[in-house]
């Protein structure tokens, strides 16, 4: 009897879970890097629309953008949006020796191999709402989120360079506007990575090769200033 009534809990759960809300979503977040010397306080807002994902960075007037394929592969495209221009990447080439593999940094601000890392310190809440405090060996890594949902609601990296404390503040399933914010960028005018290097004449392409941001990786997860953080924190 006690084996047919856990047979019947586990499934409700997973049934439960498989209901959860997480392919349409905004999600706004605050953005704090602390260093030695300052503190720098911005927004980040991750956006899901099915395959469709997108880190929007508005100070920055930024947006990462991924769409994961149907044969697995992921394509991204860099979006300066105060331009209404990008750079497109093709799936599954090496840049600049990596090729990028994994969804879940994407979908989530952690992949799911950094999180199976981490130790449990702390359970709450059920269903939907489960709530788990994952914490690195070193302690230097904590993560809170829902697993059901796929959503970080805290994550703080330390390093001898400083803290970035990434803070949900709300999140909301605004239709219209999602599928509207990733067709407004559908609509910008794009440059294959591939072919920068043939045009010296766009001043746009220029400026963007002088400030650096096309010099690095499409992948993992960003600071406010666009740039990838430390891979020592595998996020």
């Amino acid at each position: 009897m006690r084996n047919i009534m856990f047979a019947c809990l586990s499934l409700m759960s997973l049934n439960a879970a498989a209901q959860c809300p997480d392919s349409e979503l905004k999600a706004e977040y605050k953005v704090i890097n602390q260093s030695t010397t300052n503190t720098h306080t911005s927004e980040l807002i991750l956006w899901r629309h099915g395959a469709h994902t997108a880190h929007q960075y508005p100070q920055k007037q930024f947006t990462l953008d991924w769409t994961l394929l149907k044969n697995q592969q992921i394509k991204p495209v860099r979006y300066f949006d105060d331009a209404k221009r990008g750079i497109e990447y093709e799936p599954g080439v090496a840049i600049h020796g990596q090729v990028d593999k994994d969804w879940s940094y994407h979908y989530q601000l952690i992949s799911d191999s950094a999180l199976t890392r981490l130790n449990l310190a702390n359970e709450t809440g059920t269903g939907c709402e489960r709530e788990q405090t994952l914490v690195s060996a070193d302690g230097n890594l904590t993560v809170v989120w829902l697993p059901e949902q796929k959503l970080v609601t805290s994550l703080t990296a330390k390093s001898a360079k400083g803290q970035t404390l990434i803070q949900l503040q709300k999140t909301s399933s605004p239709e219209a506007e999602i599928r509207q914010f990733f067709t407004v960028r559908d609509n910008y005018r794009l440059t294959d990575f591939a072919d920068i290097g043939d045009d010296h004449s766009d001043p746009f392409l220029t400026k963007m090769v002088n400030l650096g941001f096309i010099q690095h990786e499409a992948s993992g997860m960003y600071d406010s200033q666009g740039n990838a953080l430390e891979s020592e924190h595998q996020h």
